[in-house]
């Protein structure tokens, strides 16, 4: 069996991307319905259940879309905010083909866009608050609407929710995770292939990527690493790849702690003992217990949380990747330089324009070189 290149790698998943593409475009074409997601939190084997085909928008992160969102909302809103605002509002790519929305609120200018895209593009949205403050009523409350949420979607597409389907649909996206997960904290592929699969994981069929991850991807190519970063923060978008790109070009293998990255793979569980009586009762409690938030109160399990993968991917140093204007993670500043004093530690806080660029070059390469 022969070792594929990196370039090999990257048009197999592209051809993969293109085929799954083309399977939304069928749908839209049979008239059956779309749904999307933001967040990781929401289980996607829900709208599998509910013969939806699920994808989780992580892609459009560009200055394009951004310019165009910010018609829509003040200057200082969230670049991912002002950029799903953007795309939705020139229909580009998938945003053309959703008919409506599962809006897992995790910050106010997230609540704020999801309101703006239901006003302006007459897309419904079905919000849920997952809340900030972590205590066991605040966990009852966000169980409660989960359910309330379930009996909405139901009665908005007239059909009953098919548990069997979402079992075999949350089976294969659990077996992913677990490979993800060993992709992420085992092995170093280069990181445009590692963020290209995200990408892919994000549209797919899970199914359909279990099988092509048992095949083709078998035999991904390894980075020589020679030091290894923590990145925390904002999610990385599809297109939002300078980082990973400068930290390639040294050698350094990413360690993503982040949305688009550990956190939506671990702390998957098998629910296959569980009763269908109890089944959205325990995916709503899978989803309120996933990974900590930075925005969640008290925070101090996502600082340990942070500290632990530290530890034990023996990382050089961290970077914490904040977009502008949001305020999750740039208003931890001065927390996270108490909390991991004496370990290299680079704050950035980007957007997607390319006038950003170059600050974010010289401010990387300044931080690798430091790390030497």
């Amino acid at each position: 069996m022969r070792q594929y290149t990196k370039e090999d790698c990257l048009k197999g998943i592209d051809k993969f991307y293109s085929r799954e593409l083309q399977f939304i475009a069928e749908i839209k074409q049979r008239r059956l319905p779309m749904a999307a997601v933001f967040s990781h939190l929401f289980p996607l084997s829900i709208l599998r259940g509910f013969q939806v085909n699920p994808i989780r928008i992580i892609s459009g992160t560009t200055i394009v879309a951004e310019n165009y969102g910010e018609q829509l909302v003040r200057p200082d809103a969230c670049p991912f905010c002002k950029s799903v605002l953007g795309n939705f509002h020139v229909k580009s790519d998938l945003f053309s083909k959703i008919d409506f929305i599962i809006g897992l609120i995790t910050c106010d200018q997230k609540r704020r866009m999801l309101e703006r895209v239901e006003v302006e593009f007459n897309i419904p949205v079905f919000p849920i608050n997952i809340p900030a403050t972590r205590t066991a009523s605040s966990r009852q409350y966000y169980i409660e609407n989960f359910h309330i949420l379930i009996t909405n979607i139901a009665e908005f597409l007239k059909k009953d929710l098919d548990l069997d389907l979402l079992r075999q649909d949350y089976n294969f996206r659990r077996l992913n995770a677990k490979y993800f997960l060993k992709l992420l904290l085992e092995t170093s592929p280069p990181p445009k292939i590692l963020q290209s699969l995200i990408a892919l994981h994000a549209i797919s069929r899970p199914e359909k990527l279990f099988h092509f991850l048992n095949t083709f991807m078998n035999n991904i190519p390894m980075l020589q690493a020679k030091k290894k970063i923590l990145i925390i923060g904002s999610m990385l978008g599809k297109e939002d790849d300078i980082l990973l790109e400068i930290l390639a070009n040294h050698s350094i293998q990413p360690i993503l702690l982040l949305s688009t990255g550990i956190d939506a793979f671990d702390g998957w569980q098998d629910i296959s003992m569980i009763s269908n009586t109890n089944l959205i009762q325990k995916l709503a409690e899978v989803s309120f217990d996933l990974s900590p938030e930075i925005r969640t109160r008290p925070n101090a399990e996502v600082y340990t949380r942070i500290h632990q993968f530290l530890n034990k991917t023996k990382a050089d140093g961290i970077i914490c990747k904040s977009l502008t204007f949001c305020d999750l993670w740039f208003t931890e500043k001065k927390r996270l330089q108490e909390f991991f004093a004496g370990v290299p530690l680079l704050i950035l806080d980007t957007g997607y324009g390319d006038g950003t660029l170059g600050q974010i070059r010289t401010r990387v390469e300044t931080f690798v070189e430091m790390i030497r």
